[in-house]
């Protein structure tokens, strides 16, 4: 439930400081996910990058032949070395939010001077890897207007792109 952002329009209603299951409780539940013959886990928030023990979850998920992804802010994506654990652990896709081109908004939205930054980074370090990305843009009354230019910025940086 932790997160490094403070998105007012967040879709987690739990406290961040709600506590969190150990890495056993979770290797439990993924153990349940497979039993139930679920083949796809995707771990969310919060933030799932700020779990320690996330990249061990992805290869307990991986060894068991469960697909992998993650929804992310991608701000501790700017860290290649903390990307490159996620990877070898055999992460299979990311998603990442950028609320707008312009770092002024997408700031004010996840509420956290600075974030633009290391998301952007955090989008671009991905891009380097053999890893499937996509992203996602909260539309609210802040972005909406700056939609066509987002998706613009993205597709310079070089993420396939589909319109709207």
């Amino acid at each position: 439930y932790q997160c490094n952002n403070e998105c007012t329009h967040c879709y987690n209603a739990r406290s961040r400081q709600f506590p969190s299951l150990t890495r056993n409780d979770w290797f439990k539940v993924i153990d349940k996910i497979w039993d139930l013959g679920i083949p796809h886990i995707v771990f969310t928030g919060g933030e799932p990058t700020l779990v320690d023990f996330l990249p061990d979850l992805i290869q307990y998920a991986e060894n068991k032949g469960i697909i992998t992804g993650i929804n992310t802010n991608g701000r501790k994506l700017s860290d290649n070395s903390f990307l490159d654990k996620l990877i070898s652990a055999g992460l299979d896709h990311i998603q990442i939010t950028l609320e707008s081109f312009d770092p002024i908004i997408h700031d004010q939205m996840v509420n956290y001077p600075g974030a633009w930054v290391e998301t952007v980074t955090g989008i671009k370090n991905v891009l380097n890897r053999k890893v499937y990305m996509m992203t996602n843009t909260t539309m609210l009354k802040t972005n909406f207007h700056q939609i066509p230019q987002t998706l613009d910025f993205l597709a310079e940086l070089g993420v396939p792109t589909v319109g709207l």
